[in-house]
């Protein structure tokens, strides 16, 4: 789990290191609390997260009494970076950065609202169409319906 700025927003995101599927993620113009909480809520829609390891970055979020009270509700671990240390959270480092390098940068949105809709249109596309080397050339939907067939 992990959050990323573009300009007047800021985005929460869940990945499984499985199978690189983005199980959820939250955008909102404010870096609170409510960001990264809607983002667990909508994961928990999802998937069974009951004895699961939720790794963070040391955000003010990730270290809130509620983030660490709903995570205990729903029988999850909590895991953090150490301080100052990109490498302990590098597969959302790596994500965000495909992000930025694969859409923002391309498309380049002038409004709030432009910006909203290209995420929406990338976590789709990431979790759908982009093959990954890792996942036997596979989209992480793909890679995860094929091994659980």
């Amino acid at each position: 789990m992990d959050n990323c700025v573009f300009k007047g927003s800021d985005t929460d995101t869940i990945l499984d290191l499985y199978c690189n599927e983005i199980i959820s993620y939250n955008i909102s113009d404010h870096n609170d609390n409510e960001l990264v909480l809607e983002a667990l809520r909508s994961a928990t829609k999802k998937v069974d997260v009951k004895g699961t390891i939720l790794h963070s970055d040391q955000g003010h979020q990730f270290t809130s009494i509620d983030y660490t009270e709903y995570l205990q509700s729903l029988k999850m671990k909590k895991s953090m970076s150490r301080k100052a240390n990109c490498w302990d959270n590098a597969p959302m480092e790596s994500f965000f950065g495909r992000l930025k390098e694969e859409s923002i940068r391309i498309q380049k949105p002038r409004t709030i609202k432009e910006v909203y809709q290209l995420i929406d249109w990338y976590m789709d596309f990431y979790n759908h169409k982009r093959k990954q080397k890792g996942l036997r050339s596979l989209a992480p939907i793909q890679f995860k319906q094929k091994i659980s067939a």
